[in-house]
């Protein structure tokens, strides 16, 4: 019975060499073994090796579009810089837009902010509501009579329309532009 199953052995054996596969499964000889293992173990370090060559070459979408990274001890930082902006003045109305972009508006206020229009699009707007307060205070003022007679003959009368006049207008300034 010995010979039969030595002979049974030496068949798997054959087939499997062949290509062909009988169901039963033929065990290996200890040379064979040992060969099968260090081809394994050679085989997992040069796919490891060649994954960490091809992540190395492989570029990042930062690299792609044209960034550049420096070396602190282990880590790779990017260099990251703001672009250069030239100095706005910001007066009355784009501080009051600031404080309601942050305060209603969160995230339009951080998208001004991460691309670097913040300041260019508050010096707009203080512009133009500059811009606008002078255009609707002189229609107003022409429009009610307030003339420079009538501040030569009742000073506090003209004083208390032109303040009337003025907060009106920067109601209707702040609703339009500020606070949309």
């Amino acid at each position: 019975m010995e010979k039969s199953d030595r002979t049974e052995k030496r068949e798997a054996i054959r087939t499997v060499e062949k290509g062909k596969h009988t169901g039963k499964i033929a065990p290996l000889s200890a040379g064979k073994q040992a060969t099968a293992k260090t081809d394994s173990k050679e085989e997992i370090n040069g796919q490891r090796t060649m994954r960490k060559v091809e992540q190395k070459m492989k570029k990042t979408i930062f690299e792609e579009m044209g960034g550049t990274y420096r070396q602190e001890g282990d880590y790779l930082i990017p260099n990251l810089a703001l672009p250069e902006e030239p100095e706005y003045q910001i007066g009355k109305y784009g501080r009051m837009r600031r404080s309601y972009l942050k305060a209603h508006r969160p995230v339009l206020y951080a998208n001004y902010l991460t691309s670097g229009t913040l300041h260019q699009h508050l010096a707009e707007i203080d512009q133009a509501c500059n811009e606008r307060m002078e255009i609707i205070v002189s229609a107003m003022a022409k429009q009610e009579g307030v003339t420079e007679a009538l501040k030569a003959a009742d000073q506090m009368e003209w004083v208390r329309r032109m303040n009337s006049i003025r907060s009106r207008a920067e109601e209707i300034v702040l609703t339009e532009l500020v606070y949309e």
